[in-house]
């Protein structure tokens, strides 16, 4: 009778250590701390095909749109209590751009391969940890769907098992697909089965949302792995359909793109060792932007709320946004070199920005000149009207010691002028000719061409 106890009381025991040790390969799905470091070797593939339509009020016909691109790189997650913070390493990142029959083949430069990724309150942010600004055309290329150290924010925040289904939060969905703000959306994930420790997971809806101060609608039709002792996505294959309505600033488009990302476990390189990545922590300010023109004579550090709207080899037009609205306008126009240690008189300058702007000058309220290194400036501040609007222009005349120039002009609404501060100065500061001498844009002598180069007719200028 003893021993029947002894045998009955020892199964109990087992049955209760199976089922403790079941509870903890917990076969349920939840989201992992985000305050913590991790490394995995990601590699990406995006293929999409679409249509992109002119900006608002330029009439013209669709272009066929048609994108590859491949990403190789590793990534180790920062611990950052305020959002997800990445370091990554790339070993490739290239993209083939069809857009009808222009071919552009953006990729990352040598020395900008150490990457920072961050999304902290509703932004992303994409820069080199390694010093100098990324190009406009690189931090495009790095933008893309559903952003490998944000995969895990399509887990649940409770666990769920096998068979049962969660809703995306619009927090969640705005950082995943790139979005400002979501007005709505009907993302729903499901827990399929479960395959040799793999979660098979999917999820599909739509989305409705602000991009870049433009209507943005997304189909999404998707399925994920999660490796269930690290409750990380490990594999996600999407497809995207999204349709982005045309501004002023920005083409429209409607692309179908097919998103695959592989994630693995991986060491940390020399690259991201503890001692390169250790300075890294959230940013509240985007840094600046380089931007180099078609016609290659200057290169332009920015901030990221100027926005390239035209660039042409005679002219650079930006629009500087702030909040959603159009502040300032800015055109740079390269002019022929002058010879080494001749330069343009104040006077002459002020006559040439008194006969641009011609009846609808105001007055000239202030006119400075200065140099320093890199650059001559001759600064002058012009009020007046165009098209019946208070207006305030900003003209420079800036020439370089070896003889490069360019006039840059600022036109705002006078009633701005206070919002927009000495946003004028900052952006001049980032303009640095090129070593290598351009083609010459405009014709002539540099007398024919110093008085066409400041013309800027006030009334096509922009005054929203």
């Amino acid at each position: 009778m003893t021993f029947v106890r002894w045998t009955i009381t020892l199964e109990k025991s087992l049955v209760i250590l199976l089922l403790v040790q079941a509870v903890g390969r917990s076969q349920a799905i939840h989201r992992p701390p985000t305050d913590t470091e991790s490394s995995r070797q990601v590699q990406v593939v995006v293929d999409g095909q679409g249509a992109m339509s002119p900006r608002a009020g330029i009439q013209s016909d669709d272009v066929p749109l048609k994108i590859h691109a491949k990403f190789s790189y590793l990534e180790r997650r920062i611990a950052c209590p305020e959002g997800d913070l990445a370091a990554r390493w790339y070993k490739q990142a290239k993209a083939e751009i069809h857009a009808g029959q222009r071919l552009q083949t953006p990729s990352l430069a040598a020395d900008h391969l150490g990457i920072a990724f961050q999304r902290v309150t509703g932004r992303s942010m994409i820069y080199s940890f390694q010093g100098s600004p990324l190009y406009q055309e690189e931090r495009d290329l790095l933008e893309i769907p559903a952003p490998s150290i944000l995969l895990e924010r399509l887990l649940p925040q409770d666990p769920v098992e096998v068979t049962g289904t969660w809703s995306l939060n619009d927090e969640d969905v705005a950082n995943l697909f790139n979005l400002d703000a979501v007005s709505q959306q009907s993302l729903k994930a499901e827990f399929l089965r479960l395959e040799k420790g793999m979660a098979i997971c999917q999820f599909a809806g739509s989305i409705t949302g602000m991009s870049e101060q433009v209507l943005s609608k997304h189909e999404i039709e998707a399925k994920f792995n999660v490796d269930i002792e690290t409750q990380t996505v490990s594999w996600l294959a999407m497809i995207v359909r999204e349709t982005r309505t045309e501004s002023a600033l920005r083409p429209g488009f409607s692309m179908t793109a097919k998103v695959r990302v592989r994630r693995e476990v991986a060491a940390n390189p020399a690259e991201l060792a503890t001692d390169q990545v250790s300075g890294l922590q959230t940013r509240t300010q985007e840094p600046q932007i380089a931007f180099l023109p078609t016609n290659r004579e200057y290169e332009l550090l920015h901030d990221p709320k100027w926005i390239v709207t035209q660039d042409r080899r005679e002219k650079t037009t930006l629009e500087f946004i702030d909040q959603s609205a159009s502040v300032a306008q800015c055109s740079v126009t390269p002019l022929p070199d002058l010879p080494i240690g001749k330069t343009v008189s104040l006077s002459d300058f002020r006559q040439d920005i008194e006969s641009a702007i011609g009846n609808n000058l105001h007055q000239l309220v202030d006119t400075r000149e200065s140099s320093d290194e890199h650059l001559s400036l001759i600064r002058v501040v012009a009020t007046g009207r165009a098209q019946t609007v208070p207006i305030q222009w900003i003209y420079y005349h800036t020439t370089s010691p070896e003889g490069r120039r360019a006039v840059v002009v600022f036109t705002l609404k006078q009633e701005d002028a206070e919002k927009f501060g000495t946003t004028d100065l900052e952006l001049i500061k980032g303009l640095r000719f090129r070593e290598e001498t351009g083609t010459p844009v405009a014709t002539g002598t540099p007398e024919d061409a110093k008085e066409t180069a400041t013309l800027s007719d006030p009334n096509s200028s922009t005054a929203r």
